[in-house]
């Protein structure tokens, strides 16, 4: 390399046409200020006429740092209106630019794609502060990427890595700097897609005594085991991860996490997609990939609305019918089951004193229960416990089929100039026939139908198994038990309560003399439960719902050992259901682990002492 030696003085001679005024005759002359063509204000410097460059004031300076170091973490940043922007539109803002920092050519192996595929993906973006990244962990956990939850540190400088600082605030700049840059050979990559860039401000790291390294290597460690079920059924794997997994590992319990897994499974499925890491594979592999995206994007609209709707159902309305009728499923329910002890408690002088305390208090009072809510601010003074009665009550995950809206589900005769309703496809009516019950000789429906169809929407429920369905006792989708209400207080069941649980077709049906549980068959018979209009919206058509179900009918229709007497003409009797209780909710996708993905294995649950976390302290 050459090298020049300068030495002053002599000084150059200055160039042609200038000349330099010595310091001792300078004089400062301020600035000036003018008007640009389009008519803005400049200050320029009054010697030289050049602009002048503005210096921050303290507080200027105090605040840049403190955005810079914002700046460092996705969803922090303001927009122009100055709203704040969420993670997940930072990353689209910037995710086609993002992609491989290697060249998956042919005869690598899918599992040392995807572990580097799932490494690129990880440093080349900023990460929010908290929330998304013990998702990732765990879901890289859940595949076999990882063989322990990881902890992060700030990234060291040493040699020529890249230096990305955390929180010092004198740092020069906090923009991401390239990492690597490469050009994919294989076909149907483009070359704008194939630069990685360092983006994460932590270093990942292990725990003491522990590695996060996969074993490969050994075809039986859990991680081969693990990867490779998810590299022959991604879309079941995906499936699994957001359904069971996730309550498994009680990760649903925490709300923000019901649209964070799938969004954050959503970004790395597509970005696995975008960048061609399974380019040769056989085309079932890539529809498997293809729809893994479409179950992540459907998660992202239905996993928040499980949580929404286990808060409002039982709502005000499903809580006025079992103010009419009680509760009928003490025992089989959770919160029933807490009431049932209250209810077996011995009446002691405590107690007693207690209740006395309870009937004095003022309204107001928190330890209060408030009182249940009525129907009568939805149906006015009626007759709906006089002319109606409970006859069956199932408990069991449905999944629901259609929502029909006030208005529409309206019940006449096929063929009149009166309104019918699609629910009349589902109840099995033919052309010309009418739904007799409760109506009248001209097919039109009475008050009280009327009322009902017109201030209630109508949810329509199928069954969500089957009889053939060989379900475990392990499956968080149980089969439906149900029993009648009505033989209980007529005294027509020897038992006092008929208790049938529905088993699989192999296996003979305990079933008591009850023609109504006879007559009702969970694996086919659908059930159309009445629900609020603020709540019916998030009934999302395929979701399933675990819960107890009433079925409402007619008294007059029945008699005193609990036959329904059927009219001629009438082909099937009308029925009503509420909601009494609603214990779980699922999406539509959801799916139990296999043994292998979804399952866990030693050491790896949250609880234990030994295990690695849940990642909720990073």
């Amino acid at each position: 390399m050459s090298t020049f030696r300068f030495k002053f003085p002599p000084f150059p001679s200055p160039p042609p046409y200038t000349s330099i005024t010595p310091f001792p005759r300078f004089s400062p002359q301020g600035y000036i200020r003018v008007q640009t063509p389009d008519g803005d204000s400049i200050e320029l410097d009054a010697f030289a006429h050049l602009p002048t460059l503005k210096i921050d004031t303290e507080e200027e300076v105090t605040r840049k740092k403190k955005e810079k170091k914002k700046r460092r973490c996705a969803g922090r940043c303001v927009d122009e209106n100055g709203r704040l922007i969420p993670w997940w539109e930072e990353w689209e803002m910037e995710e086609e630019q993002r992609g491989l920092s290697f060249d998956p050519v042919e005869g690598m192996s899918y599992r040392d794609r995807l572990h580097l595929a799932a490494d690129d993906f990880r440093v080349g973006r900023t990460w929010p502060a908290q929330g998304v990244r013990p998702i990732w962990d765990r879901f890289r956990l859940y595949i076999g990427l990882l063989s322990s939850m990881p902890v992060y540190s700030r990234i060291k400088a040493h040699g020529d890595n890249v230096i990305v600082p955390y929180e010092e605030a004198d740092a020069e700049e906090d923009v991401p700097r390239a990492h690597q840059t490469y050009t994919c050979t294989h076909v149907g990559a483009s070359v704008n897609t194939m630069t990685s860039t360092v983006q994460d401000t932590l270093q990942q790291g292990s725990q003491p005594s522990k590695s996060t390294l996969p074993d490969f290597d050994d075809p039986t460690s859990p991680e081969r085991i693990r990867l490779d079920a998810f590299l022959t059924a991604i879309s079941k794997g995906t499936k699994i991860f957001l359904s069971s997994y996730l309550r498994e590992t009680g990760l649903v319990w925490t709300e923000s996490n019901l649209f964070v897994a799938p969004m954050l499974l959503k970004f790395f499925l597509k970005f696995l997609k975008r960048t061609g890491v399974f380019w040769d594979s056989d085309e079932r592999m890539k529809q498997e990939l293809e729809d893994a995206v479409g179950f992540a994007e459907k998660a992202v609209v239905e996993l928040p609305v499980t949580a929404r709707l286990g808060r409002t159902v039982p709502g005000k309305v499903e809580r006025g019918f079992v103010g009419l009728w009680g509760k009928k499923c003490i025992g089989l329910s959770m919160s029933a089951m807490c009431e049932a002890d209250d209810l077996l408690s011995p009446a002691t002088e405590e107690n007693s004193e207690m209740g006395n305390v309870v009937a004095t208090a003022e309204d107001d009072d928190p330890w209060i229960e408030s009182p249940s809510p009525t129907l009568f601010h939805i149906l006015g003074p009626t007759t709906l416990p006089l002319a109606y009665t409970t006859v069956i009550v199932e408990t069991g995950t449905r999944r629901v089929r259609e929502v029909v809206m006030p208005g529409s589900c309206f019940i006449g005769r096929t063929g009149t100039s009166e309104p019918t309703s699609p629910f009349d496809d589902k109840m099995g009516l033919e052309s010309g026939e009418v739904f007799e019950e409760g109506g009248r000789e001209d097919g039109k429906r009475d008050g009280l139908e009327e009322a009902l169809e017109s201030k209630f929407a109508m949810v329509i429920l199928e069954p969500w198994v089957s009889s053939e369905d060989g379900l475990v006792d392990t499956s968080e989708v149980g089969r439906p038990t149900m029993w009648c209400t009505f033989c209980a207080t007529t005294g027509h069941s020897s038992t006092g309560v008929d208790l049938t649980t529905v088993t699989s077709k192999e296996t003979e049906l305990v079933v008591a003399q009850c023609p109504h549980v006879q007559a009702h068959n969970p694996y086919i018979a659908m059930v159309n439960v009445l629900v609020d209009l603020e709540s019916v919206e998030l009934f999302k058509v395929g979701m399933g719902v675990c819960g107890t179900w009433v079925q409402l009918r007619r008294m007059e229709n029945m008699t005193s050992v609990g036959i329904v007497e059927k009219r001629s003409g009438s082909k099937r009797q009308q029925e009503y259901w509420y909601i009494e209780d609603l214990t779980a909710v699922f999406p539509s996708f959801h799916t139990d682990g296999d043994g292998v993905l979804g399952g866990y294995l030693e050491g790896e649950h949250s609880g234990e002492e030994d295990g690695d976390g849940d990642g909720s302290d990073l």
